[in-house]
């Protein structure tokens, strides 16, 4: 059954709801990624068998971990497309190191070969 408003300030007042639910999901999503992202740096980037680990930790689904895991790999390989393979390592495990999602708004600064 679909849901019809009443009134106009009830479509409001559940947009704003959706928009608060969909706030903490995401959020969620991005502690969860930042967890993953520092046990794919502990495990050198190897994921075979860690997605299933992971995934009872955090209590979540392996299709989950499998699809977070995806996401942060991808991420990386676009940052060894831009730079190379090493410095997109570093900037990676600067991201861990910062608790920083890829997601959020940052700007890489490498002078003299040195990333800040």
């Amino acid at each position: 059954m679909a849901w019809i408003p009443k009134i106009f300030e009830e479509a409001i007042l559940r947009a704003a709801g959706r928009r608060r639910y969909h706030a903490q999901r995401r959020e969620g999503q991005r502690q969860r990624q930042r967890i993953v992202m520092a046990a794919l740096v502990q495990l050198n980037f190897r994921t075979y068998g860690a997605g299933r680990t992971l995934a009872q930790r955090l209590s979540v689904s392996t299709a989950t971990i499998s699809r977070d895991i995806a996401y942060l790999q991808q991420w990386r390989i676009k940052l060894a497309g831009l730079f190379d393979e090493e410095t997109g390592d570093r900037i990676f495990r600067k991201f861990v190191a910062e608790q920083t999602h890829p997601a959020d708004k940052y700007v890489i600064t490498i002078r003299n070969g040195v990333l800040r």
